[in-house]
């Protein structure tokens, strides 16, 4: 460690050892692990996240088990992903119900006002919770322009055997993902651009590598069917919950007093449409963690283990490249976020290393809560049978890549300083 960075020391608030303070990095006791997990690890986006983690944490074992026992098996009908199927296929038709009663109201009962009103209300439900396919905001990068990156992801998806995919996006997350978009379920990738600038590329062939995979694994959550009865719930849920059971901050004290029972009715329904996904979460669970094995392991054969297991530590410096956005946005004399990266980037203090390995090595550390958890990632890719890659990114091709993300840098900064300032800073 650089210990001309080193500015003070404290008294760690736990077991009252000796704690050696970075300016620029997490503070934690490498004695008893005080505050070495930063909190993006552990926090959920929605109520879908917090479920399918409380889900993931009964059975991460057994799957880790089961995947290095028979982790080549493809797809298979199963009582779970028959029952995940027909549960959506309910909720659908639920949805499709509210629709059609909405409608009939509307025309059997004119001009009848109370009907009417409940019949405008179930056809906002109807489509508010309507399946809806996935719609890019963002163009493709053209593949004239960007023929190197066309050209690696191309070569990527002929060596596993995938479909070509459709667009590359560049976007602003230290992430990468996969989607298919309009009813001819055109394959799209999205490669954060903060996460391409500190790849070396094996790193990046195996990053490209695990998304392709996920487009030929059969998941069914990332399917549009599943998918999109997952969004109903939610919304349905969101919609049906009431705050409080007695609410005089919006109501006088008797409008309050009379919706009571309504709320109680309600809190009630939502219950059951909490049910309902918890459920859902059980039965889809299995089948998203298969998939994410296989992702990794198609990765590993294409690109070989050490490239991806070198992608997963550099997954996990989410907090670095939000240092660095801060520092950026706050430091006059710091002039660019992907520069500051970089450098930090290849001169990681030692102490912060074996904090990300720490992290990493936890039960409760994954990258995503869709995700199994890093140590089981690597316990599993460690016990694949892979003597060589099948596929070697040339230093040429790499090259050509990388000279064509360049140019786009400096309006990518500007876009997550802005969103920066307003999320963060409230501008």
């Amino acid at each position: 460690m650089e210990q001309s960075l080193l500015i003070k020391t404290i008294n760690c608030p736990q077991c009252q050892g000796i704690i050696y303070e970075h300016p620029d990095y997490v503070t934690w006791c490498d004695k008893c692990n005080w505050n070495v997990m930063s909190k993006e690890y552990l926090e959920p986006l929605n109520l879908f996240d917090k479920l399918y983690l409380r889900v993931g944490k009964k059975q991460s074992e057994g799957m880790l088990n089961f995947m290095i026992r028979n982790g080549s098996l493809p797809p298979r009908i199963s009582f779970q992903r028959i029952s995940l199927l027909a549960f959506c296929t309910f909720f659908h038709i639920i949805s499709l119900i509210l629709c059609l009663s909405g409608i009939y109201l509307l025309i059997a009962e004119f001009p009848h006002v109370l009907p009417m009103i409940i019949g405008s209300f179930l056809l906002l439900l109807a489509w508010s919770t309507r399946p809806r396919s996935y719609r890019l905001d963002t163009k493709p990068l053209p593949r004239e322009q960007f023929s190197a990156a066309y050209q690696i992801v191309d070569e990527i998806a002929s060596t596993i055997g995938a479909q070509k995919v459709h667009g590359i996006i560049l976007d602003e997350r230290f992430n990468a993902s996969i989607t298919q978009t309009g009813l001819r379920k055109k394959q799209i990738i999205y490669l954060g651009l903060p996460l391409l600038s500190i790849l070396d590329k094996q790193e990046l062939a195996s990053l490209v590598s695990h998304e392709i995979a996920h487009g030929m694994n059969g998941d069914l959550n990332r399917s549009f069917f599943v998918n999109s009865a997952i969004n109903s719930l939610i919304t349905w849920y969101q919609m049906i919950k009431p705050d409080k059971l007695f609410d005089t901050d919006n109501n006088s004290f008797y409008i309050a007093l009379g919706m009571v029972p309504v709320n109680i009715f309600l809190l009630l329904v939502s219950r059951l449409i909490y049910l309902s996904l918890y459920l859902i979460c059980h039965l889809n669970w299995y089948d998203s963690q298969r998939a994410e094995y296989l992702a990794d392991r198609y990765a590993a054969e294409v690109t070989g283990k050490d490239g991806l297991l070198s992608l997963l530590n550099k997954l996990h410096l989410q907090s670095l490249f939000d240092f660095c956005i801060q520092k950026t946005a706050n430091n006059p004399d710091v002039t660019s976020i992907f520069d500051e990266l970089e450098k930090r980037a290849k001169n990681i203090p030692d102490k912060e290393l074996d904090r990300i390995k720490r992290v990493y090595s936890m039960s409760d550390s994954r990258l995503d809560v869709t995700h199994p958890p890093t140590v089981n990632r690597i316990s599993y890719i460690n016990s694949l049978k892979i003597t060589a890659p099948k596929y070697q990114l040339t230093d040429e091709l790499y090259n050509r890549f990388s000279t064509e993300i360049t140019p786009l840098k400096p309006d990518m900064e500007l876009k997550i300083l802005d969103e920066y300032k307003i999320n963060v800073l409230g501008w």
